[in-house]
């Protein structure tokens, strides 16, 4: 079962869809490292652009060097200009198309030229396809697509002819697109099994599909074309496509990998993991935002909010699935899968796990503080999560004082153009002072802070500590603005890894920092002491 990736030539058809030329080779190299089949740079013969931006991909991908290559096709028109441009630009596969249905024939060869009736130029359809499908292959083409343009709205009998005459000739690969997405239910699936029933040289050639999501079907009906035989489905990610887009390939992916008892024989060969990614980017590339909501991607996918399903997540083990989701979000991209979102609906429970999760093990007469106050404020927004931080700002409100405190009495930090990064952190209430260099100057100041505490409290050499978040936002304005800092560490031993949560306010970004990392640390203390 293959994938082939059109959106950069579909892209080219969305208003404000076009990457830059950056984007684009970005956007391929995400492509290649997923492993995907095949891909369609574009249309060469369509202007100047697209030909040195199909230029620039053929050359990016001749130069990676990744185990797998994907099959390089370009889209032509049935004329011979366009094919020649297809294969001066360099690209393994001829993708040839010509209007079909009654609609897109009439108005594209309604001069006398190509017939007098409409018996006539379905003859000259077929002629023209014919000659263009034998002329690639005389050109050299390893692969020769060929696509009956609006199938699924064409007369039958003739779709089948076109089809079973270009094969004859040389086409390895019959894409069947539902163009207008009309098709609706199992129909677009039935066409592709009737297909195969009366096309008898059906099996020597590849059955590809390209369905658009104008009824809002486009990844259902290459669902029930998959079923029904083909092969190969062409899409996007993101949807990205004419009109309202065309088959979401994350939905495709996370369909056949999840439904094994419907998809049991057919393998997809793209890493799954690479799925929020790439929808993630593309949206940033074209200044969009990905819904919450959005199939498979979006973050709400990952988000447990109600309160009685949050207790019962709570109670899952790491080597089962939540009864409430049908497929795993981490196997889909969504890094660590299910996580507790903090809302006015959420139960103790939940933010029980969820504090947990941030490194905090509070007393129950705390987690009731922490919790009603969390309902007021997500009750204020209408029903919107907590984030991290304000969540860590909401214990620090409820806990005055962190257990097993490490105080920054005074973080020093050198940073800048020609210099080596450093910082110097001295312990309150002591005459502990260490310095340390680092990527950064806040780097440093974390490293630094990191040896003083473990000076003072050995038990930390057992443990790898890494930094996992770290944040800024300004509270105020002009010199009296604050440093709003939050930090987030990963803590691992041999018994595995767990994450602690910090937040420092200070007038000095540094101080701040510093002060945040070491209430990180003095969690994970106090969190050993419990444990003892």
């Amino acid at each position: 079962m293959s994938l082939r990736d059109v959106a950069l030539r579909e892209s080219a058809q969305v208003p404000g869809g076009t990457m830059t030329p950056t984007d684009q080779l970005e956007y391929v190299r995400l492509l290649l490292e997923g492993g995907i089949d095949a891909i369609e740079i574009g249309f060469p013969a369509s202007s100047d652009e697209q030909f040195n931006q199909c230029s620039r991909v053929v050359e990016y991908v001749k130069k990676w060097n990744g185990i797998k290559k994907p099959i390089l096709s370009g889209l032509a028109r049935a004329v011979k200009t366009d094919i020649d441009t297809v294969k001066k630009v360099g690209c393994d596969c001829c993708h040839v198309y010509i209007p079909l249905s009654d609609s897109l024939l009439l108005a594209q060869f309604n001069a006398t030229k190509y017939g007098k009736t409409e018996e006539d130029k379905r003859k000259w359809v077929i002629d023209q396809a014919v000659k263009m499908v034998s002329y690639a292959k005389s050109l050299g083409f390893k692969y020769i697509e060929f696509s009956p343009e609006d199938a699924a709205r064409a007369s039958e009998d003739f779709l089948c002819e076109i089809i079973r005459k270009t094969i004859a000739v040389g086409a390895n690969i019959i894409n069947i697109p539902d163009t207008t997405g009309l098709r609706i239910g199992s129909e677009f699936g039935d066409l592709i099994k009737r297909l195969f029933e009366k096309i008898p040289n059906i099996n020597d050639t590849l059955i590809s599909v390209h369905c658009h999501n104008d009824s809002d079907h486009s990844t259902h009906n290459a669902l029930q074309a998959i079923l029904a035989g083909a092969r190969c489905v062409e899409g996007t990610f993101f949807g990205l496509g004419e009109r309202s887009g065309m088959t979401k390939f994350e939905s495709v992916i996370m369909n056949i990998e999840t439904r094994r008892d419907i998809f049991e024989n057919i393998k997809i060969n793209f890493n799954p993991d690479y799925c929020v990614e790439i929808v993630y980017f593309i949206a940033h590339a074209l200044g969009m935002e990905v819904p919450r909501h959005w199939v498979v991607t979006g973050t709400g996918n990952a988000d447990n909010s109600a309160g009685t399903h949050q207790s019962i997540e709570s109670r899952v083990t790491e080597d089962s699935l939540s009864p409430y989701y049908s497929w795993d979000p981490s196997r889909f991209g969504h890094i660590g899968g299910v996580k507790i979102a903090i809302t006015q609906s959420s139960g103790k429970d939940g933010l029980k796990g969820k504090l947990l999760d941030l490194g905090y093990r509070i007393t129950n007469k705390e987690i009731s503080l922490i919790h009603e106050k969390a309902k007021r404020l997500s009750g204020f927004r209408v029903g919107e999560k907590i984030d991290d931080r304000e969540l860590v700002a909401i214990v620090q409100e409820v806990i005055s004082e962190v257990p097993c405190p490490i105080k920054i009495e005074r973080c020093q930090i050198i940073g800048g153009k020609g210099t080596i990064p450093s910082a110097s952190v001295k312990i309150a209430g002591n005459n502990l002072v260490v310095s340390e260099t680092g990527n950064g100057p806040y780097n440093a100041a974390m490293s630094a802070v990191t040896k003083a505490a473990s000076i003072l409290y050995p038990v930390l050499n057992n443990f790898k500590i890494t930094l996992n978040h770290w944040s800024v936002l300004p509270i105020g304005e002009g010199s009296d603005t604050l440093a709003d800092t939050f930090v987030r560490i990963k803590v691992e031993d041999d018994k595995g890894a767990k994450t602690f949560s910090g937040k420092s306010v200070d007038p000095d970004t540094g101080q701040a920092t510093a002060q945040a990392f070491a209430n990180c640390l003095s969690w994970l203390l106090y969190s050993l002491s419990e444990q003892k």
